[in-house]
């Protein structure tokens, strides 16, 4: 992505984080409908513009190996935002989700809730129903 396309997506952050206007240094666009800023003070932030949410570090590199899935934990929560960035980008809700890949939508919301670890047969079956490019599902099962 283009930072010219990504305006609208620094006036959220701006608006979700005010204290950030004063600070910020630069920022670029993920692929992903996420900005990444880095602040005078040398700190990092993630924004995810579909979620809603921020992660903060005290520099762009500690930034990046925190979202590196190094446990199980932060693996289901890697897996969990990207699960949610695809259905978006599909307009797929979690009923149209767990149709479409033929299993259960308890087990969809168990897997963007960060509380089960899916099968390698379910994430396939998820990958084909979302129509996953081979880029995609890399980043779906966090291999980027």
């Amino acid at each position: 992505m283009e930072k010219e396309e990504c305006f609208d997506l620094l006036e959220d952050f701006k608006l979700m984080c005010p204290w950030v206007s004063s600070m910020l240094v630069d920022w670029w666009p993920t692929d992903h409908n996420e900005i990444i800023a880095e602040l005078s003070d040398g700190s990092a932030i993630m924004y995810d513009g579909i979620l809603k949410t921020f992660r903060k570090a005290p520099s762009i590199d500690e930034l990046y190996e925190r979202l590196k899935p190094i446990n199980e934990e932060r693996w289901r929560r890697n897996f969990s935002t990207r699960l949610w960035h695809l259905m978006y980008d599909r307009g797929m809700t979690q009923t149209d989700l767990a149709y479409e890949a033929g299993i259960s939508q308890s087990s969809v919301a168990q897997y963007l809730n960060c509380n089960m670890t899916p099968n390698a047969f379910n994430i396939v079956r998820m990958a084909e129903a979302l129509n996953c490019t081979r880029k995609e599902f890399c980043y779906l099962v966090c291999f980027d």
